[in-house]
């Protein structure tokens, strides 16, 4: 597989990552890694919906 950018470019090197939100190929001089907040709230840690209690 080959790096998106650097076809675009008219150079053949060879992807070492895909993007996960748009699934492009990148070599390692075009990838970069970002901070992703995949949760604004812990899970299990929410309301509870019945009105029943615990034995």
């Amino acid at each position: 597989m080959w790096c998106f950018e650097c076809r675009q470019s008219g150079k053949d090197e060879v992807a070492e990552a895909i993007c996960r939100q748009c699934g492009v190929a990148v070599c390692r001089r075009h990838a970069h890694v970002e901070r992703q907040e995949l949760h604004e709230e812990a899970a299990g840690l929410a309301k509870s919906t019945t009105s029943s209690s615990a034995p």
